[in-house]
């Protein structure tokens, strides 16, 4: 469920000075539609934090009132989109009291760990062909070459299936300039999205890469990397048709 960043990202946890009021106990929630209902195909959109005192601040009180009491030790509940510098004070959370009598605000330490039932409806099964796309492939900055030459890559249609290993996407690729091209390699252009792609291809098939580390629902730029087998084994420099291809992942998770 995660995604590696390279600095951290931090959520504001209750109102009280700092917004650190955390507990320690988190876990993710399905997400929720723009009517509050509970969203089952989204797995993981909202974070549950536990904490205590999480709605107290005199400072704030007079907005505070309107949202019920003060003395809430319990859950925040927070769309996972709102890390910081958004939702600071944290007015785009809920709270619940483990107990449910906000009656002494000095009654905290109760609550820790927090677990999340959450059968995901959201899952897709493995090697079912899932809903996802991309947008038009940009090249590098000499492109297009002189002479209205095609490019020497174009796609025509990609396919997005979940597999035990992960996302998986299989490219179905057009050599419109006759380049000649039977291998790929894939690499990431999105930070803290990992791409793969396998050494062989046979010849006919989809080029078959996998994705992780993303969220359901990101575009992730993968550049990629044509050329003849052949030219690569000579050693050295050899020719290679590039481009960068954004995907649009499938919006359901491929977690178990």
């Amino acid at each position: 469920e995660s995604v590696w960043v390279e600095v951290p990202q931090e959520y504001a946890i209750g109102f009280p000075q700092g917004n650190r009021q955390s507990a320690g106990g988190v876990d993710l929630q399905y997400g929720y539609d723009a009517e509050g209902n509970l969203d089952t195909s989204v797995c993981t959109d909202t974070l549950v934090n536990t904490g205590d005192k999480l709605r107290d601040n005199p400072a704030l009180a007079e907005q505070l009132a309107a949202g019920g009491p003060f003395a809430v030790h319990g859950v925040q509940f927070t769309p996972t989109p709102l890390v910081k510098p958004a939702n600071l004070p944290p007015f785009g959370s809920w709270f619940v009291d483990f107990d449910s009598y906000f009656e002494d605000p000095e009654v905290e330490g109760h609550v820790g760990d927090v677990r999340v039932w959450r059968p995901c409806e959201g899952r897709a099964g493995y090697y079912e062909e899932i809903p996802g796309g991309y947008l038009p492939p940009f090249y590098p900055p000499d492109f297009p070459p002189p002479g209205n030459l095609p490019p020497c890559l174009d796609v025509e249609d990609v396919q997005y299936f979940c597999t035990p290993s992960g996302l998986e996407a299989d490219l179905y690729l057009h050599d419109h300039a006759g380049f000649g091209g039977d291998s790929i390699k894939a690499l990431s252009k999105t930070p803290g999205v990992g791409v793969t792609s396998p050494m062989s291809h046979a010849p006919g098939t989809p080029y078959t890469i996998g994705i992780t580390g993303h969220y359901p629902g990101d575009t992730v730029d993968v550049g990629l990397c044509f050329y003849r087998q052949s030219d690569r084994d000579k050693g050295g420099y050899y020719p290679c048709c590039k481009m960068t291809l954004p995907l649009r992942t499938p919006a359901v998770s491929c977690e178990p």
